[in-house]
C-alpha cells in the first residue's frame, strides 16, 4: 500500500509539473523551498520526493527538505509542499521558530561562517574536497573540426563531477588548511544575501550570495578570498601556451551567483559545506586555427562540494 502510495504521487507530481499552480509566496531559506526561488511549486515536491526515495541527495540542497520537522525528508513531506503549492495548505503553518541566539543579519551571518572557516584553517578539522564543472554548450563556430579542438582544450582544464577525484584532507594537516579559503572579507556590501534557518535537529543552515565579480585579479578579488575561482594571472599563461590560439582579444570570465551553503552546529562545527557559482566565459575576438571567433560565450558552472567532516 506504501510502495502504490508513493508510485501514485511521483506520477502525480510529474503530471503536475506540466501545468501552472497557484504557488504559496514563501521566505527563501525555509524548508521545502528547494529551487530557493521564495515560493513552494511543484518542482520543490518533486525535488523533495526524489530525496526521500534515495533519487537525489540532500546535501545538494540548502534548504531542508523536510517540512514537517520530523527529521527526515518522506513522501509525507512532498505531499505538503505540494498543497502548499495549490493553495491547499499555508506555509505559515509549518514555520519552526529560530533558536534566540542564532545569527540573523548579514554581518552575525557572514562573521558566523567567517568563525567557522577560521577554525578549519586553525587545524581543528578534516574533510573530503570534490570539486567539478558542468559545462554548457562548446558549438561556438559550428565548424566540426574547430569545435572538437575547442572541447578537447576545455577537457584539459575542466572535470565532470564523474572524473573529479576527492581529496581526503586530514584534521590538523597542512592539505586540510589550505584547501579552505581563508574568508577574511570585511567589506559585506560585496554579500548580495545572507539567510541562516534552523533545522529540525537544533543545526543552522545558511547561505551567502556575493556580487558578480568580472575576471578576478590576484590581490583584487573577493570572491578569491571566499572560494575557488580562476585568476587572470592563472588564465592569460594558459592562452598564450594554446598553439593553435594564435590571437585573442578582450577575454572575461565572469562569475555570477557564487553561493555558498552550509550546515552548522550552533558551536560552528561544519556538517555540510557546498560552494556553487555560474560562469560565463566570454570571448570579445580569438583566432583558432584559420577561424575567426567574435562576440561568442559558453557558460559553465562550478561545484565543490566539502563533506566528511571531523573535529
Amino acid at each position: 500500500m506504501k510502495r502504490s502510495f508513493t508510485r501514485f504521487l511521483a506520477l502525480a507530481l510529474t503530471l503536475t509539473l506540466a501545468l501552472s499552480t497557484v504557488a504559496a509566496v514563501f521566505a527563501a531559506g525555509a524548508a521545502g523551498d528547494m529551487d530557493a526561488d521564495g515560493k513552494h511549486t511543484a518542482a520543490d515536491a518533486r525535488i523533495v520526493l526524489r530525496i526521500a526515495v534515495g533519487l537525489e541527495s540532500a546535501a545538494a540542497y540548502v534548504n531542508s527538505a523536510d517540512i514537517d520537522g520530523d527529521g527526515k525528508a518522506t513522501a509525507a513531506d512532498a505531499r505538503i509542499v505540494l498543497r502548499i503549492a495549490v493553495g491547499l495548505e499555508n506555509a505559515a503553518d509549518y514555520d519552526r521558530p529560530a533558536p534566540a541566539d542564532m545569527p540573523e543579519t548579514k554581518a552575525e551571518i557572514a562573521d558566523f561562517y567567517k568563525a567557522a572557516v577560521r577554525r578549519v584553517v586553525n587545524g581543528e578539522a578534516g574533510y573530503t574536497k570534490k570539486e567539478w564543472q558542468t559545462l554548457g554548450d562548446l558549438n561556438v563556430t559550428g565548424i566540426g573540426m574547430v569545435d572538437n579542438l575547442i572541447r578537447n582544450v576545455a577537457a584539459g582544464y575542466f572535470r565532470d563531477e564523474t572524473n573529479a577525484e576527492p581529496t581526503v584532507n586530514q584534521k590538523g594537516s597542512e592539505d586540510a588548511k589550505v584547501r579552505m579559503n581563508d574568508f577574511t572579507l570585511t567589506d559585506y556590501s560585496k554579500i548580495v544575501s545572507a539567510t541562516c534557518e534552523p533545522t529540525a535537529d537544533g543545526n543552522y543552515a545558511i547561505a551567502l550570495t556575493f556580487a558578480e565579480e568580472d575576471t578576478p585579479h590576484r590581490g583584487s578579488s573577493f570572491l578569491a578570498e571566499v572560494g575557488s575561482v580562476l585568476l587572470w594571472e592563472d588564465i592569460e599563461p594558459e592562452l598564450n601556451s594554446i598553439s593553435a590560439l594564435s590571437e585573442y582579444q578582450n577575454i572575461h570570465v565572469r562569475y555570477r551567483n557564487y553561493t555558498v551553503t552550509a550546515t552548522l552546529t550552533p558551536d560552528g562545527e561544519f556538517l555540510a559545506l557546498r560552494h556553487h557559482s555560474d560562469i560565463l566565459i566570454g570571448i570579445g575576438r580569438a583566432k583558432i586555427l584559420v577561424v575567426t571567433l567574435k562576440d561568442k560565450t559558453v557558460e559553465m558552472e562550478n561545484t565543490v562540494l566539502y563533506t566528511d567532516w571531523n573535529y
